[in-house]
């Protein structure tokens, strides 16, 4: 114990500089935005290495069960193009003109945190930049939030201060979807009026009012409802059709239309 004691007294100058050095970053980090983003991508250039390392390990020991969920996305696919073999514009209606697709792998992901992200593997090298929409196999993702060259982090749909246009697939039923912070399967649409009819089963996708999604990609479906107080609007429970705590492959979507959309904008 003296030892202890003897070695910190000899190194008291070089402690008291990394505390105070520590102290710097936490106060740049709450206090000033561009500090706490150089920091932000500095945390993720020197983390992304490591955790790409940790998910490649994973990976090898998964192989056989990313290799079924391939296999099943791709029978997907060969069913819609059984179903419509001279209309490739039928097949999914995500595929809209304007938008570039590009595939990532997750190297990380949190699922049970008030603002959950997610780490790819593809950064700035790649053309990925900030505010492109994620998607999945199973439906939308979350939006890419900071670039490395490397590597890129992005907001889950699993996050606090998203918020997501969608609609009822039914009849075109604009409303906000967002995540309440409970559970992993469960988000809520709301601002749907009363007006329109509502049922369990019906389907949600994206409304297209975004520069991140094109419409109609799958989100989820209505497993609740209930009529707010003001007899107004319908507080709407749906199950996203994504698996967020099992997140292997992506795909980034660039808007390619995107600087002519908002040269429009007000």
């Amino acid at each position: 114990m003296q030892q202890i004691i003897n070695a910190i007294f000899r190194n008291k100058n070089a402690l008291i500089y990394l505390l105070l050095l520590l102290f710097a970053f936490v106060f740049l980090n709450n206090r000033s935005y561009y500090h706490q983003t150089r920091l932000e991508k500095l945390g993720l250039k020197l983390a992304g290495s490591l955790w790409n390392l940790q998910d490649n390990t994973a990976n090898y020991f998964s192989l056989q069960q990313q290799n079924k969920a391939l296999l099943e996305e791709n029978r997907k696919l060969r069913e819609l193009l059984t179903a419509h073999p001279n209309d490739t514009d039928s097949i999914s209606p995500t595929l809209l003109p304007g938008f570039t697709y590009r595939h990532a792998r997750v190297i990380k992901n949190s699922f049970d945190q008030a603002r959950n992200t997610l780490v790819i593997d593809k950064g700035a090298r790649d053309s990925i930049r900030g505010e492109m929409g994620i998607v999945g196999p199973d439906g939308i993702v979350g939006i890419v939030n900071e670039t490395t060259a490397h590597y890129a982090s992005a907001l889950s749909l699993l996050h606090a201060d998203v918020r997501i246009n969608a609609k009822l697939k039914t009849n075109d039923a604009f409303g906000s979807l967002y995540w309440p912070g409970v559970e992993a399967n469960r988000l809520l649409l709301t601002n749907i009026s009363t007006i329109n009819t509502v049922a369990v089963g019906d389907i949600i996708v994206t409304g297209g009012m975004s520069d991140y999604f094109p419409k109609d990609i799958p989100i989820g479906k209505v497993v609740a409802f209930k009529i707010l107080p003001s007899k107004r609007y319908y507080e709407i429970e749906v199950m996203p059709f994504t698996n967020f705590t099992a997140l292997e492959h992506v795909y980034i979507l660039q808007n390619n239309r995107r600087e002519e959309l908002q040269q429009l904008n007000p």
